[in-house]
């Protein structure tokens, strides 16, 4: 059981995770794996799947969840060349909540103009999202 504040959509969130194929139980991501950095989520920043947002909000520091990603809100939105699975695969996430940043600790919000990396695939592949401008 964690503990603090719970989280909401203005928080970041660092987690280590493994997540699943809910069809076919093929893991995709570990990142309990030795080396494995932790991943990071703003939940305010609209780059994290729907679904997994859904699943991170009302957690705290210190919590293990599982969360259970419907197909329409997780690898449907993903690249199919990923090969994370079918489009109509649902994703379950084992997550360990390492940290929680919330946005009332900040002095300011990040700037909207800053570019976002993060590391969603299973080949670990970085994603970088560019703001337009």
């Amino acid at each position: 059981q964690g503990t603090g504040p719970a989280t909401v959509r203005a928080d970041t969130v660092s987690v280590r995770a493994k997540i699943y194929n809910g069809a076919t139980g093929k893991l995709l991501d570990d990142g309990f794996a030795k080396g494995a950095t932790p991943a990071i989520y703003a939940l305010w920043a609209g780059t994290t799947l729907e679904g997994l947002t859904r699943g991170l909000l009302d957690v705290k520091q210190g919590d293990r969840i599982i969360v259970g990603i419907p197909a329409k809100d997780g690898i449907a939105k993903l690249d199919p060349a990923a090969g994370l699975g079918a489009a109509d695969d649902s994703l379950v996430m084992v997550a360990d909540i390492e940290q929680v940043i919330h946005l009332d600790k900040v002095q300011t919000p990040p700037p909207a103009d800053v570019a976002e990396i993060s590391f969603p695939c299973a080949n670990g592949a970085p994603v970088i999202t560019i703001p337009a401008g």
